[in-house]
């Protein structure tokens, strides 16, 4: 117990952003091989750049990007908001979305950046390039 609520306040950033970005996306809880996911449709200008986040313990998907390796990844950078903490947004978050961006624009290897990387070992998945 003592932990959880020592989660809550060490990532609460993420989990403020999280509520918020579930909120606003009108995304819908549901359960995949164990894992809890949010799950939003595709219906504006704003979420046609999202192709997934991950805020303290809410993943938030597309419904195009349930497959168990996007799933995995995202629990991944779950499990790098759990270490960071407050340090979350600004050592993965931000780089991750700058990289996303970027990688959109110069067809670089997404899934090759550091935090990415991380991310995927985290949650189990394969190297990927």
């Amino acid at each position: 117990m003592w932990l959880s609520k020592f989660l809550f306040w060490w990532q609460l950033p993420q989990v403020i952003g999280g509520f918020l970005t579930v909120l606003v996306l009108g995304a819908k809880k549901q359960e995949r091989a164990g894992y809890t996911i949010y799950v939003f449709q595709r219906n504006s200008n704003l979420t046609r750049f999202l192709s997934g986040v991950s805020l303290a313990w809410f993943i938030i998907l597309p419904p195009t990007s349930t497959n168990m390796v996007t799933i995995r990844h995202e629990y991944g950078h779950s499990i790098q908001s759990m270490i960071l903490g407050p340090l979350y947004l600004i050592f993965i978050g931000i780089p991750s979305a700058i990289g996303n961006l970027v990688s959109r624009k110069r067809r670089i290897a997404y899934y090759s950046q550091p935090w990415e990387a991380w991310a995927d070992r985290l949650g189990g998945n394969p190297k990927r390039r």
